[in-house]
């Protein structure tokens, strides 16, 4: 009998430590984390009242039971591309396929969640790769259709983007979605001819922007050089004008007595020279004396 007691005592122990075990385990399992930064909602995913199978929850951990899900929207700023396969597809006025990658920074609205996921029961991932990237894709094709392919890969494409962009945080806004920002990442994809018809079309411009550069610096130092030259033949005139000035002045200095001084200079070297003699004949038959 008391081996019977001591092997019961036993059992028990043992179906206690599995039940602990087991109850850890259920821990494991079906106790889950809303992060900081999220909105947690607990789904009755079998329940027949549409409206009372959604529970919003805080941040913190939560036990959930079988048939029941938890579903987290990030209520902070965050960053997705489509690319790759996930591209965004659409139209020029031309009639060609564009594509682009895509980035946009969005949040959900704390407040309109649950109505949210009422409305498409979807979760975070999903709204955003469904409902927000058709959305996207339909606005931006009203608008691509404007716009050639060269106008929508270059001048037009920031303008297609601004466009777009209005409309689907209208649109998305209405949900509980908000968007920030919208843009491509790279370039816009183009059908191969094109892409070689607009880079031919570049290299063309930038030729011709050399040769007009070349022109222009030509043509200024033809500028240059008439400048230097006028300005050298403006320099001779003004010389001349200034020699033939003092000329003028010179003139005008000399007055009658200045020409009697000059006379009288002249008439005293020539005496100073004289020796003495008087000439013999002054010209004619007639003889001069002879005076010693």
């Amino acid at each position: 009998m008391k081996l019977f007691l001591e092997i019961l005592n036993e059992f028990k122990l043992i179906i206690i430590g599995i039940g602990v075990l087991v109850l850890a385990l259920l821990c494991f399992m079906f106790v889950e984390k809303v992060p900081v930064g999220y909105k947690g909602l607990k789904v009755y995913t079998y329940a027949t009242d549409q409206k009372g199978t959604i529970e919003p929850l805080g941040v913190g951990r939560y036990f959930i039971a079988p048939f029941r899900e938890l579903y987290t929207f990030p209520t902070f700023s965050q960053n997705y591309t489509w690319d790759e396969n996930r591209a965004i597809s659409f139209q020029s006025k031309d009639g060609l396929t564009l594509q682009g990658d895509l980035m946009i920074r969005y949040y959900f609205q704390d407040n309109k969640i649950a109505d949210l996921f009422s409305k498409f029961r979807l979760g975070a991932n999903e709204i955003r790769d469904t409902i927000v990237r058709n959305v996207v894709r339909d606005k931006i094709n009203r608008y691509s259709v404007n716009y050639n392919a060269e106008e929508a890969f270059s001048v037009k494409k920031n303008e297609l983007l601004d466009n777009s962009l209005k409309d689907i945080q209208k649109e998305l806004a209405s949900f509980g979605i908000i968007v920030e920002t919208l843009g491509f990442v790279g370039q816009i994809k183009l059908p191969e001819q094109v892409m070689t018809a607009i880079n031919d079309k570049i290299e063309a411009k930038q030729v011709a922007e050399k040769q007009r550069s070349q022109i222009d610096t030509q043509k200024a130092l033809t500028e240059a050089e008439i400048t230097k030259q006028n300005g050298l033949a403006k320099a001779k005139i003004i010389e001349a004008e200034s020699d033939a000035k003092a000329n003028k002045l010179r003139e005008q200095s000399l007055t009658p007595r200045v020409l009697e001084k000059q006379r009288l200079d002249i008439e005293a070297r020539k005496v100073e020279k004289w020796n003495g003699v008087l000439p013999t004949y002054t010209g004619g038959n007639m003889p001069l004396l002879n005076i010693k």
